[in-house]
């Protein structure tokens, strides 16, 4: 049993949109599912914003923000665009920030990668 002291901190912190979507959607140990955010009950969105926040570092907050928004506006293909779309309303709703832009109805089609020979010249001239 430990017998250091400790004390308790509180912290108030700033996050935009784009931040929140970045850790609740691509947290490592994100703790979302479709049924959170198809029936959202504050205090479990609240409690995995927290636990993202704990988890990942200010560092990576950005990282995180900048592909969310990708997937968000459709910049990105991404199986999880659906789903970002919804946590956007989500996120609007429980915390009151809105996305800076518009979200994308549709995605780009997801790219097929296919292993082939080295030095493989593809018909339209280019170098596999």
């Amino acid at each position: 049993m430990e017998t250091t002291p400790r004390v308790a901190l509180q912290l108030n912190i700033h996050l935009t949109f784009a931040e929140i979507l970045g850790l609740l959607l691509l947290s490592p140990d994100g703790c979302l599912s479709w049924e959170h955010v198809e029936n959202p009950v504050e205090s479990e969105i609240t409690d995995c914003m927290w636990f993202a926040v704990a988890d990942t570092s200010m560092n990576m907050v950005g990282e995180y923000a900048t592909m969310a928004m990708d997937i968000y506006t459709g910049r990105r293909a991404s199986n999880l665009h659906s789903f970002a779309l919804r946590l956007g309303t989500v996120i609007t709703h429980i915390f009151g920030v809105t996305s800076p832009e518009q979200p994308s109805a549709t995605v780009p089609a997801q790219r097929e990668w296919r292993a082939v020979p080295a030095g493989y010249v593809h018909p339209d001239g280019m170098l596999a």
